[in-house]
């Protein structure tokens, strides 16, 4: 799918921006509209299923990027996307009407879907073989977003200039990305193609985003039913970020010398105890953040060595349908 000869330093990096403005809207967006929904004493329920729009605009893209790839130059299709990311995001945080909200949240997901599908297929496809973690691991870090969070509202204006900002400078890079992509994926590709392969990696990717999600839009609101205070509460998503954004480079470069298989498993067992143990440390601060850093950088690593072991696997269309 992607020549190695080709210079690709600056769509790479592109890519690990574009990818980074997605973490931050996320990370930015998800929890601040949930805590400013409950404030309104909208129902838990019906912040969780606003919280779910942008996953749900993901999914729908995911279906609709092989065959947006065949029709449209990648240049194009991410340059569009990044617009519509950016102008959605900003509808999401004029209004706090929930009716209002649908749209913009569902185009958000859709948008960073179709980003995130050809971001990832770009690095993992594209990189060398015995680094392939490891620039995995920076685009997953990238992915995961701003610590900042726990600022909340005030920040708001200066969130949504960052955000102009960042998509400008990915545009301007974009310009470098090889032409001829749309010819290179021509080919169609099958799901039952992908074989015994594609549950496998759906079950780790499905793990972390409903993990990512749950945590986003409802850690805070969680903390806050168990007697923290709200910064307390936003600090513990801030917490998790950290470990997920501060791990995956390091966890990437360990499974590219010790071997992919091995690191996945560990992180899952480390991921499942993490998450059992949660309740249990409520009592203590230091505890709790420790076991949220821990988690959170044992589910980066789910979704992080899924996308390696793809890129290791598959390459051209079946790369970007898994």
């Amino acid at each position: 799918m992607f020549n190695p000869d080709q210079n690709r330093l600056a769509p790479t990096l592109a890519m690990i921006m574009a990818a980074s403005l997605v973490g931050f809207i996320t990370g930015y967006t998800v929890p601040l509209i949930s805590l400013e929904l409950a404030q309104q004493q909208i129902a838990p329920l019906y912040v969780g299923l606003l919280a779910a729009l942008p996953p749900a605009g993901m999914m729908i893209s995911s279906f609709l990027s092989p065959a947006l790839c065949r029709r449209v130059e990648m240049g194009v299709l991410l340059s569009g996307s990044l617009i519509l990311l950016a102008l959605a995001t900003i509808a999401s945080c004029m209004t706090t009407d929930m009716t209002l909200l649908l749209l913009p949240r569902l185009l958000t997901g859709l948008a960073s879907g179709v980003i995130i599908v050809l971001g990832e297929s770009w690095i993992t496809g594209g990189a060398a073989g015995s680094q392939r973690a490891t620039l995995t691991g920076i685009y997953a870090s990238a992915f995961t977003g701003p610590l900042l969070i726990s600022v909340g509202p005030a920040w708001q204006a200066s969130a949504l200039m960052a955000i102009v900002a960042v998509t400008a400078v990915c545009l301007l890079m974009l310009r470098h990305l090889p032409t001829g992509t749309r010819e290179s994926l021509g080919e169609r590709a099958s799901w039952r193609s992908l074989g015994a392969f594609l549950p496998v990696l759906a079950s780790g990717v499905f793990c972390f985003a409903f993990f990512d999600a749950s945590i986003l839009a409802l850690l805070p609101l969680y903390g806050m039913d168990k007697g923290l205070n709200e910064g307390m509460a936003v600090l513990l998503v801030t917490v998790v970020l950290t470990g997920d954004a501060m791990f995956q480079t390091p966890l990437g470069w360990l499974a590219d010398r010790v071997g992919i298989r091995r690191v996945h498993l560990s992180c899952a067992v480390v991921f499942s105890l993490s998450l059992l143990a949660l309740p249990l440390m409520l009592g203590s601060r230091i505890q709790l953040m420790a076991i949220c850093l821990l988690l959170g950088a044992a589910a980066g690593a789910l979704y992080t060595l899924s996308l390696v072991r793809a890129g290791k696997t598959f390459n051209g269309q079946k790369l970007i349908m898994i």
